[in-house]
């Protein structure tokens, strides 16, 4: 059972990574709701992100102490972090960016959703 900690709005998400000339470059991976959720037993919290139109996954991972989130230095509606993404058929590492529509609501919510919720066993680091 899983129970729904924070719904935030809108978010666009991206992901670094090469394109079909091989050079490296932010790749946009989708808009939708941005979601976290927090297991009802082992009280993990999971970050989701699924497509408005077509519903698929395309953020699927778990808040770990490790993930440091980012303002990106270019845009003060987008936050940076590395973490293992399960979206895809095979788990690996990425470097993604989420960006907001409006920096002034959605920002403090999604740094302050995390910190919250998980912060009683492992504190995320914030870097400003």
């Amino acid at each position: 059972m899983t129970i729904v900690l924070a719904a935030l709005r809108r978010a666009k998400l991206y992901r670094w990574g090469e394109d079909v000339k091989g050079e490296k470059c932010w790749k946009d991976r989708g808009t939708g709701q941005l979601k976290l959720l927090k297991h009802h037993d082992t009280g993990k919290i999971r970050v989701l992100l699924r497509v408005d139109k077509t519903k698929k996954i395309r953020l699927n991972h778990y808040l770990q102490a490790s993930v440091e989130l980012q303002v990106n230095p270019t845009s003060d509606r987008t936050w940076n972090y590395i973490t293992n993404d399960f979206s895809d058929a095979t788990p690996e590492m990425s470097s993604l960016a989420v960006k907001f529509k409006d920096p002034e609501s959605e920002l403090p919510s999604f740094r302050a959703c995390p910190l919250d919720f998980y912060v009683r066993s492992s504190p995320l680091r914030v870097v400003m």
